[in-house]
């Protein structure tokens, strides 16, 4: 339900960052992204190689980027100081309410 309602609040995009959406992915999603490219890439690799490989192509990368978007949400720039805000307020009050469930 939550995913639906942050979908749809203009408050949220997409990700911009590829590199950081690969990172995410697991090596068997990479390595399956490679193989749909015609990519050849090996198992053995490190994750950091093949995630490099895979940007590196134009249809690999928008392969990351659907199979990354789905998951995670980035604030709209102009609101990143009102939510930053928002965050620390709530930081903040992190340690009252751990003290108020111990009573």
């Amino acid at each position: 339900m939550n995913l639906r309602y942050l979908s749809s609040c203009s408050c949220f995009q997409p990700p911009e960052d590829l590199h950081a959406l690969a990172l995410r992915l697991k090596k068997e999603e990479l390595l399956e992204i490679g193989t749909l490219t015609g990519i050849e890439l090996r198992k053995s690799a490190k994750k950091d190689d093949l995630v490099a490989l895979l940007l590196a192509d134009e249809k690999a990368r928008q392969l990351v980027g659907r199979k990354g978007m789905g998951e995670l949400i980035q604030v709209v720039p102009e609101f990143r100081p009102s939510f930053e805000a928002w965050q620390g307020r709530v930081l903040a009050l992190d340690k009252i309410a751990l003290c108020l469930a111990c009573i």
